[in-house]
């Protein structure tokens, strides 16, 4: 049976993710979050998930992943470039997180859209 979350702490997990999404270049750890919305770390972290269904990192990369594929979609910006404006340090992080979650990499959704004529 699954804990009810307090309306309260509902507005402050709704703030973590509001937070998460203002700035997908920031990676707040756990305890950061935890400070900044003022809950406990047991309850932003069960309560992220039965909001959100996922952890507060897993929120944030899946944002990251969207940006990238948007850009890579709708630029012809070099993949290092995106991986820069969406928070990866390095082009090979946004590959390997990108592959890991579409099953394919930044490179072939490019060719996917955008065919060679």
């Amino acid at each position: 049976m699954q804990k009810k979350i307090a309306e309260a702490a509902q507005e402050k997990l709704k703030t973590a993710a509001v937070l998460i999404l203002k700035d997908i270049h920031i990676h707040y750890s756990i305890p950061q979050l935890s400070r900044i919305v003022e809950l406990d770390e047991p309850t932003l972290k069960y309560g992220f998930k039965q909001m959100y269904g996922t952890g507060p990192y897993e929120y944030l990369q899946v944002a990251r992943l969207k940006e990238a594929a948007s850009l890579i979609k709708e630029t012809d910006l070099p993949i290092a470039e995106i991986a820069h404006r969406c928070g990866y340090n390095h082009a090979t992080n946004l590959t390997a997180a990108f592959r890991r979650k579409f099953q394919m990499l930044p490179s072939d959704l490019r060719k996917k859209i955008l065919p060679e004529a």
